[in-house]
C-alpha cells in the first residue's frame, strides 16, 4: 500500500520510553513527519530516524536527560529552536550508512555529557551549526570519531566544554566562547540583555524563537533558542 505522509507530532510529552519516535525498521511506511513544540525527556532515544533516509524538520522542542536526544544513521535532520540539556548525547549520529545532513539553527545545548557526536561509519556526515549555544557538557562539546566527516560551526557560541571540537571540525571567526548568561538555567534557558550571544547571530531566515517571539528583536539575531526581546 501507499506509504503515509504528512505525519504531524506537535505539543506532545513523551517520556520514559526507549525509542520514541522510532523511524526505522519499526516504522516503515513512514515517508515524512514534522516534530514541534514537543517535549522529550527521560528516554533512551527521543527521537530515532533509523536508516530510512528521511528528512525530518524538529522545531521548537525540548530533549531533557535522555541517553541521546536526536539520534541518526542515515537522513536529514533539521534542528530549529529547540533545547538539548540532561542528556547523555544531545544529537548523534553514529555508524553512518548513506547520506546524512544535520543542521542545528538556534539551537541550546546545556550540561550534555557530549554535545554532538559523531561516531565512524562506512559513510560520512556533514553537521552544520549555526546560531547555535553549546555549553557546560561533562565529556566534550563536539566529539567527532569519524575522520571524514565534518562539524562546520558559524555565529556560535561554544563555552565551559572540556573540549570544543575533538575531531575535524570547523569554526569561523564568528565563533566565541564565553558565558552565555543564561537567565535561570535549567528552567528557562533565555539569555541576559548583556549576553555575547545577544546580537551576534547571523540571520538564517529564522522569524521567530522557541518561545513563538519575534526574530530578531534588536538590530541583529541571537544565538540560542531563546531571542532576547528588546524594548521597542
Amino acid at each position: 500500500g501507499q506509504n503515509s505522509t504528512g505525519n504531524v507530532i506537535d505539543y506532545a510529552y513523551m517520556t520514559n520510553g526507549l525509542r520514541v519516535v522510532n523511524l526505522g525498521d519499526a516504522f516503515p511506511a513512514a515517508d515524512s513527519i514534522t516534530i514541534s513544540n514537543s517535549v522529550f525527556e527521560n528516554n533512551f532515544t527521543g527521537v530515532d530516524l533509523g536508516p530510512n533516509g528521511l528528512s525530518i524538520p524538529i522545531d521548537s522542542c525540548a530533549f531533557v536527560n535522555n541517553s541521546r536526544g536526536v539520534e541518526t544513521f542515515r537522513g536529514l535532520v533539521y534542528v530549529e529552536n529547540s533545547l538539548f540539556y540532561d542528556n547523555l548525547y544531545g544529537v548523534a549520529t553514529s555508524d553512518v550508512k548513506g547520506s546524512t545532513f544535520i543542521e542545528l539553527d538556534n539551537v541550546t545545548l546545556d550540561n550534555n555529557d557530549t554535545g554532538i557526536l559523531i561516531t565512524s561509519g562506512p559513510d560520512t556526515a556533514d553537521v552544520e551549526l549555526t546560531n547555535v549555544i553549546l555549553t557546560n557538557s561533562t565529556t566534550a562539546g563536539i566529539d567527532n570519531l569519524a575522520a571524514a566527516s565534518v562539524v562546520y560551526v558559524s555565529y556560535s557560541n561554544l563555552w565551559n566544554n572540556p573540549t570544543d571540537g575533538d575531531g575535524t571540525y570547523q569554526a569561523d571567526t564568528t565563533v566565541i566562547s564565553a558565558d552565555p548568561q543564561y537567565i535561570n538555567a535549567p528552567d528557562y534557558y533565555g539569555i541576559k540583555a548583556s549576553s555575547p550571544s545577544v546580537d551576534t547571530g547571523a540571520n538564517i531566515g529564522v522569524s521567530d524563537d522557541i518561545a513563538g517571539d519575534p526574530r530578531p528583536s534588536g538590530p541583529y539575531h541571537d544565538m540560542g533558542a531563546y531571542e532576547y526581546q528588546q524594548a521597542p
